[in-house]
């Protein structure tokens, strides 16, 4: 009796470990498609009208499993040099330091440490968003379909430039930009 014990409480601690590590592994790292993915942003100016425009080179670590979103993390880095809109007063004001000051700040990111479910494929991102420096707290929805080992992810929010220190020194008052400036991410992703 005492030896069947011994036995079944053996054969317990060597279990414990493997469900323990198994039970708590952290989510899978993605690896982003870039060729199937994008940040594009579209804004409207009083005199040119309507420009659109996309990061390119963006780069994002992803660790993320839809049954645990407490341990999944997002951290997007954002190269904003070069950004093309076909709007050369645009482009050219772009890089300036109210706008983006791409010298100083070569680099925008988002770094997501929250996540909420919002029903069947349907999620928010709350975490940081870093522009020029400054932290502003940001909410990105979003829904994500995954078929296999691949993930099909499309999010879009509004941002309000005025509130992230864009353009105020020239535009305060929205008069030749708008305020709003509507931001949508498609990405496409794998893990091994």
């Amino acid at each position: 009796m005492i030896r069947r014990a011994f036995i079944a409480a053996l054969a317990l601690a060597f279990a414990l470990p493997a469900f323990s590590s198994s039970a708590f592994a952290a989510p899978p790292a993605w690896k982003v498609d870039p060729a199937r993915s994008s940040i594009r942003f579209t804004g409207a100016h009083t005199t040119l009208g309507a420009f659109s425009g996309a990061f390119k080179g963006w780069t994002a670590q992803i660790a993320f499993d839809p049954k645990d979103l407490a341990h999944s993390k997002v951290a997007v880095t954002i190269p904003t040099g070069g950004v093309k809109t076909g709007k050369d007063l645009i482009d050219a004001a772009w890089k300036d330091k109210e706008w983006f000051d791409v010298a100083a700040h070569p680099t925008a990111s988002f770094a997501a440490t929250s996540f909420k479910s919002l029903g069947v494929n349907k999620y928010s991102a709350g975490g940081v968003l870093t522009i020029k420096g400054k932290a502003y707290q940001a909410n990105l929805p979003f829904t994500l379909a995954i078929v296999g080992k691949t993930a099909t992810m499309s999010g879009a929010l509004t941002l309000d430039r005025t509130q992230l220190d864009i353009g105020m020194s020239s535009d305060p008052g929205a008069d030749w930009v708008a305020k709003a400036v509507s931001v949508k991410i498609a990405l496409r992703a794998s893990h091994p």
